[in-house]
């Protein structure tokens, strides 16, 4: 009772706040978003369907923003033409796609039935990625200074840190011995999540919370941030999750080319570390592995090549261009194969790749594909600058989430966002804020390579960000 009087406190202040500054209102919700499936949160609030803590902060958040942006009359935000019209593209498709699903609910075969399946197709297939794109989009916006870049940065790859603090609460200092079927279970009961994605989120902390202490200023910030950050090192390797592995490995190999070379030699040596101190990371990685004749595929992709993969990749061939609409897995004759082979049929395909070609066809992996290419390329430009720590910190954490979720969607994940994506998302909408004003030279001059790190954060508007901001009016106060 206490912990829920507090939650509604918590919430009712932020909804107060969003009137005043939405922006930091927005970062108060991003970090709600980490408890949104936490077994304590309440799915409603007064009785209504939908309305709960989480959704109430963000409508407050909207409002505050709608209200506060007609009174200052501000400027948009600079925004490459392309990069606009992907996503409005996007956002029609995710939008055009979940509502043919609900008007053809009735080819639904397993999974929710009832009077409310046209409901949760239109909750699950559009408002919920659409609502986590628009906190993204929401901090794209509210970066205004350089102070606030810094804020979303932190808040955005603290988020993804808070998840690690939650399994040191559950699990105590049982993190360091669980096996990893203790570990999803008590992730999925205790935290809500299951284990591929939180071991992504935490691939994507571990790396992104490395390089955004470059944000910070003072030593003793440095080292309280990276202490915050080797603590959920251990919680990603007792999820021994291999999705989560593969995209550790892709972002440290990916940060090494980009800027940082020291990785490309201490990734393998860490990674060589860690399988000899842990017998069981080792077991975990390779299993299923053989020589040519004895390699266990079904064991090795836990069914996806086997039994998931092969129903799913025919189905596609069927309308290969623009798909089969909003869980076409649930929907379409590969559903029964599936079942055949699987004994159940799982909403998701295991595969971004694969659910986006079957639900949209080449025509929606080709929108989602080209938004990461080009926030991978906003990315690498930042992180290769060396005049503004700053600016290295926001790309460096930009590219490790692109290339880890690229990497994890080959085995899962989706390109339709969901909670654990509002950390890539925040990270990405001040990247990409960065980027394009950097791109129309409206940051002023570069700063001398040979000034200082406290100096560069520390001095007015001449380090990267402020010449523009400082001439544009504030979207928020």
């Amino acid at each position: 009772m206490i912990r829920l009087s507090l939650l509604y406190l918590f919430v009712g202040a932020l909804s107060i706040v969003a009137f005043r500054d939405w922006f930091i209102a927005l970062c108060g919700l991003i970090l709600l978003t980490v408890l949104q499936q936490h077994p304590d949160m309440p799915s409603q609030m007064f009785g209504i369907t939908g309305l709960n803590p989480w959704n109430a902060c963000f409508l407050a958040v909207i409002c505050g923003f709608f209200l506060q942006r007609s009174h200052q009359q501000a400027a948009p935000a600079p925004t490459a033409p392309l990069f606009r019209g992907l996503l409005w593209t996007y956002v029609a498709m995710v939008a055009v796609s979940a509502l043919i699903a609900v008007v053809d609910a009735s080819s639904v075969k397993s999974g929710r039935q009832g009077s409310d399946l046209r409901v949760w197709l239109l909750i699950d297939g559009a408002v919920n990625p659409l609502k986590f794109l628009a906190v993204g989009v929401l901090v794209y916006q509210g970066i205004t200074t350089r102070r606030r870049a810094i804020i979303a940065l932190l808040v955005g790859v603290g988020s993804a840190l808070c998840y690690s603090l939650l399994m040191w609460k559950s699990m105590k200092l049982s993190v360091l011995t669980v096996d990893y079927a203790g570990a999803r279970r008590v992730t999925e009961k205790l935290i809500g999540l299951y284990a591929n994605d939180l071991g992504l989120t935490l691939a994507f902390a571990v790396w992104a919370g490395a390089f955004a202490a470059l944000a910070l200023v003072r030593n003793w910030q440095r080292s309280a941030w990276w202490i915050m950050t080797a603590g959920a090192l251990p919680c990603f390797l007792c999820l021994k999750s291999r999705a989560g592995f593969l995209a550790f490995a892709a972002a440290g190999l990916a940060l090494g080319v980009v800027r940082w070379r020291f990785l490309l030699a201490l990734l393998p040596m860490a990674g060589a570390a860690a399988i000899v101190l842990d017998q069981s990371l080792a077991d975990r990685i390779f299993t299923g592995l053989g020589d040519e004749f004895h390699t266990d595929w079904d064991e090795v992709s836990a069914g996806r090549m086997t039994n998931l993969w092969p129903p799913v990749i025919e189905q596609i061939t069927h309308s290969p261009l623009i798909g089969h609409a909003r869980y076409a897995i649930l929907r379409t004759a590969c559903h029964d194969e599936v079942l055949l082979r699987e004994g159940v049929t799982p909403n998701h395909p295991h595969s971004a790749y694969l659910e986006i070609l079957l639900d949209t066809g080449v025509f929606g992996l080709t929108i989602c594909v080209s938004l990461m290419g080009m926030i991978g390329w906003g990315a690498i430009r930042l992180a290769r600058r060396r005049d503004d720590p700053l600016m290295a910190a926001i790309g460096s954490a930009a590219l490790a989430g692109v290339v880890a979720w690229l990497a994890a969607g080959v085995t899962g994940y989706s390109f339709y966002p969901s909670q654990t994506s509002v950390p890539y998302l925040c990270v990405w909408g001040v990247a990409m804020r960065a980027h394009w004003l950097l791109q129309q030279r409206e940051l002023g001059a570069p700063v001398a390579q040979h000034v200082s790190v406290r100096r560069v954060m520390s001095i007015g508007p001449k380090p990267a960000m402020h010449a523009a901001i400082e001439r544009a009016p504030e979207v928020g106060p």
